[in-house]
């Protein structure tokens, strides 16, 4: 009985538009917020924490705890609640201590001219890879 019923493309029940009523509009009605949503207060500092040890890895050539995802999205976070001014002077003062020390490093190292020369090259380019990895986490910025 069963099989027959659904075979034959009846069934018992009937729509509204099959009794000749139009279905009800249903109206979406979206109420804003009665507090505004808050970051928490140590959020800028903790992102800055995950995003610092992030830059130092890469900086050290370590493997970075946090997923590219998730530093991108604190970066992303950080930015839309307008904390970005912040985000790139730290981030600019960080680059620029880390440099500093590397170079430093490289000073005295050797005398010989094209010893230094294949160093400097060396450094140079690993530093390049070195700031395409963070441009990818600081890509929003």
């Amino acid at each position: 009985i069963v099989r027959s019923m659904y075979h034959s493309g009846r069934s018992n029940c009937q729509s509204n538009n099959a009794i000749g009523r139009s279905p009800e509009k249903r109206k979406m009605v979206i109420k804003p917020f009665k507090v505004k949503p808050k970051l928490p207060e140590n959020f800028e500092d903790v992102a800055w924490g995950k995003l610092q040890r992030a830059v130092q890895a890469v900086a050290n050539k370590q493997p970075v705890e946090t997923s590219r995802e998730e530093l991108y999205r604190l970066v992303e976070d950080l930015c839309i609640h307008k904390l970005s001014a912040r985000l790139y002077h730290r981030l600019y003062s960080h680059c620029e201590s880390t440099i500093s020390l590397k170079l430093e490093s490289l000073k005295g190292q050797t005398p010989a001219h094209d010893v230094f020369l294949e160093m400097v090259e060396r450094r140079w380019c690993e530093h390049c890879d070195q700031m395409l990895t963070i441009r990818s986490i600081f890509l929003y910025l």
